[in-house]
C-alpha cells in the first residue's frame, strides 16, 4: 500500500494501544508497520523516507532510549516521537536531548507536523 502521507513505524509492547494507533493512523493515510518490541523492530524493519518512529519509553527487551542510541549508532536520521503509558519526566527530557522530536501528549498533531516538515525537504 503506497500513502502520500508517508510511513509510520509504531513501537509498543501494548497489544491494545499499537493495535488501536496503527488503525487510527491508517485511517487517516499513513502506512504503518507495527512491532512489538525494538528487538522485533531492529530484526525486521527496513525504514524508508518519509517515515517517523512511534517508540515506547517502556519496553521488556530494549528501552525507548536504548532503542534510540541504537538507531543513531546505525546513522539513523528517522525522526522519533515518543510513547510512554507511564508519566516518567526525566526519561522524556533525555530523549528530546538525544535528538527525539517530541512526546505523545499530542500524539496525532505531532505525527502531522514532523510528516509535513519531512515532506518539505
Amino acid at each position: 500500500m503506497s500513502t502520500l502521507n508517508g510511513t509510520i513505524y509504531l513501537i509498543d509492547d501494548d497489544d491494545a494501544i499499537r493495535r488501536s494507533l496503527s488503525r487510527m493512523l491508517a485511517d487517516v493515510g499513513y502506512d504503518v508497520f507495527d512491532y512489538n518490541s525494538a528487538t522485533s523492530f531492529l530484526s525486521n524493519s527496513r525504514v524508508v523516507s518519509p517515515a517517523v518512529i512511534l517508540l515506547d519509553m517502556q519496553m521488556p527487551d530494549l528501552s525507548g532510549l536504548e532503542l534510540l542510541d541504537c538507531l543513531e549508532k546505525n546513522g539513523s536520521t528517522t525522526p522519533i516521537i515518543f510513547l510512554s503509558g507511564q508519566s516518567h519526566p526525566q526519561q522524556i527530557v533525555k530523549g528530546l536531548k538525544k535528538g527525539a522530536l517530541d512526546s505523545s501528549s499530542t500524539l496525532v498533531k505531532g505525527v502531522f507536523q514532523v510528516m509535513s516538515s519531512l515532506a518539505r525537504r
